[in-house]
């Protein structure tokens, strides 16, 4: 199934079983469950959507004014564990 289509609930669902499991989709979510410091908000943001669709709106409003970088300025990774 692909992730840009997917319904929400599908999405959540299915990232929340696998990172549970150990099979975190990425390896940042899967630290944020592992680590005792964050697997708490994860727990909760996992049993309460609205509750993450907000945290996740102000995260995106705070990142909004960060000048994204273009052309010969931008960087795409490869790898994103290591610099180009």
């Amino acid at each position: 199934m692909d992730l840009l289509i997917a319904p929400r609930s599908w999405i959540g669902f299915t990232v929340s079983k696998k990172t549970r499991q150990g099979r975190g989709l990425f390896k940042s979510d899967q630290a944020l469950f592992t680590d005792p410091r964050s697997k708490p908000t994860v727990n909760l943001w996992d049993g309460n959507g609205q509750l993450y669709n907000q945290a996740f709106v102000n995260s995106m409003i705070k990142l909004g004014p960060l000048d994204v970088k273009t052309g010969r300025d931008g960087n795409i990774r490869s790898n994103c564990e290591t610099f180009n």
